[in-house]
């Protein structure tokens, strides 16, 4: 067989002229359709954007879905208290505009919103006063709840503050931990059940439920503060954060199966983990104020903590 000189033959040999195939030019981007330009805009958007993309505006999937009828519940860190621009209509409760409800229905498509939330509400008030606004006409539902069944501000105020005697500050913290976990550990569960199966028999079966949960409290590291407390009392109030998450985590799987398609946990704690107390920037509000008002908006998520924890780990959910 005849070859071309100075050119390879065999089976090492490059494919003929015509066989080669030319790589394939992408058309610009004026070209493309504008429907497809418009699905690669998005996807760009939010990858480059990522969670924080997600918490200051309606997605394309939450623009386009039809309007829901939402109903928010729950204890002050659903209601947004201390998280600025109180809302008059709260009265009490300590609602706030800047609340990831509020945020959440702002932000999608909603044919009806109706926030009863309320400060210092635990799952029986839940239950007993803010379950009259749910109906079978309810498509979507959320809740944050538990954290004062097992009294977690007066941990904080047993533990806040360690400028007296340490020895007696320790040994008060320590104490208060040690009831809150004994609550996590026997109280809570059938607390979360009776509240989770009254949500779920006024709504109807296609109702989605968003249980959000709790932020770890501190960003850990060794100085918080002449006034901060120890490393290892944050780190151990940390740990008793986590294990109210996890029971609550565990007490919504279990309504889940009751119901199936219907509860799901929203875990905030990566979200805040950054942005804890004593972080560079911190999502909540460090103690202030007088001692009465140690358990009232200290240790709350301030307006980025709202939008950008928890608004942001909703959205992840619900687009």
């Amino acid at each position: 067989m005849r070859t071309r000189p100075g050119r390879a033959s065999g089976p090492d040999a490059p494919p003929p002229r015509a066989a080669r195939r030319r790589p394939r030019r992408l058309p610009a981007v004026g070209a493309l359709r504008p429907g497809l330009l418009a699905r690669l805009t998005v996807v760009g958007a939010l990858v480059l954007g990522g969670s924080m993309t997600a918490a200051v505006g309606p997605s394309a999937t939450a623009a386009t879905r039809p309007p829901v009828d939402y109903v928010a519940l729950g204890d002050s860190y659903a209601s947004g208290w201390g998280a600025g621009r109180g809302i008059p209509s709260g009265g009490d409760c300590g609602r706030s505009a800047n609340a990831y409800g509020r945020l959440w229905a702002e932000t999608h498509p909603t044919s009806s919103f109706r926030n009863v939330t309320c400060k210092g509400a635990t799952t029986r008030s839940v239950r007993d006063r803010q379950l009259s606004a749910l109906s079978v006409g309810t498509d979507m539902v959320t809740v944050t709840a538990g954290g004062n069944d097992v009294g977690f501000g007066t941990v904080m105020q047993a533990c806040r503050n360690f400028v007296g005697d340490p020895t007696t500050i320790r040994a008060q913290c320590y104490a208060a931990i040690r009831d809150a976990r004994y609550r996590i550990d026997h109280r809570l569960p059938g607390n979360l059940r009776a509240m989770f199966d009254g949500i779920a028999a006024r709504t109807a079966s296609p109702t989605r439920i968003y249980v959000l949960g709790y932020p770890r409290l501190f960003f850990e590291t060794d100085y918080c503060g002449f006034f901060g407390m120890p490393g290892d009392v944050r780190h151990d109030l940390n740990l008793t954060a986590n294990y109210l998450d996890n029971q609550i985590r565990q007490a919504t799987e279990s309504a889940n199966a009751r119901h199936p398609e219907r509860f799901v946990f929203v875990d905030v704690r990566q979200r805040f983990a950054p942005h804890g107390l004593c972080a560079p920037d911190e999502w909540l509000l460090p103690f202030q104020g007088s001692l009465s008002d140690a358990v009232t908006t200290s240790y709350h998520p301030n307006a980025r903590g709202q939008r950008y924890g928890y608004l942001a780990s909703l959205n992840a959910f619900t687009g």
